[in-house]
């Protein structure tokens, strides 16, 4: 069975030990949503999420080596943007270390100096990278659902 939600209080050290395997080093960040993938009670992938107002930030989006290419990630991003969305954001942006996938998401290169702004002042959580991968949310689950 495959699981995909927020973290729990008791997924703590299973996470931890998840992202230093997988050379995440992330500092723990309060504004943060962590989500994790589970497959038969195995923990194979995680993602972070940080929301601010209309904007939601994806980042470090992480499947295990062998649980690659099963849409695991897809799986984690679609449950962060869905959450998002119902928190009232409109856009999204993750970074794009991975286009093929950032693109297969409905996701558009942009550059970070076309940015509104707002949306520039929060991509420095990005580590300032100069390429980034923009979606809107304002019905971007609507087309599943027909």
């Amino acid at each position: 069975m495959i699981i995909v939600r927020k973290i729990r209080l008791d997924d703590a050290r299973e996470l931890v030990r998840f992202m230093i395997r997988n050379s995440i080093m992330e500092k723990i960040q309060d504004e943060a949503e962590y989500y994790i993938c589970k497959v038969d009670d195995v923990l194979c992938g995680c993602g972070i999420m940080i929301k601010k107002d209309k904007l939601c930030i994806i980042k470090n989006v992480v499947v295990d080596k062998e649980c690659r290419r099963e849409r695991y990630g897809s799986s984690i991003v679609k449950t962060m943007l869905n959450s998002a969305e119902l928190g009232g954001a409109e856009t999204a942006v993750c970074s794009g270390n991975v286009p093929r996938f950032s693109e297969y998401l409905n996701f558009k290169k942009v550059n970070t100096k076309e940015l509104p702004e707002a949306i520039k002042n929060e991509t420095e959580k990005l580590h300032n990278e100069e390429e980034v991968y923009v979606a809107s949310l304002v019905d971007y689950f609507k087309s599943a659902c027909q």
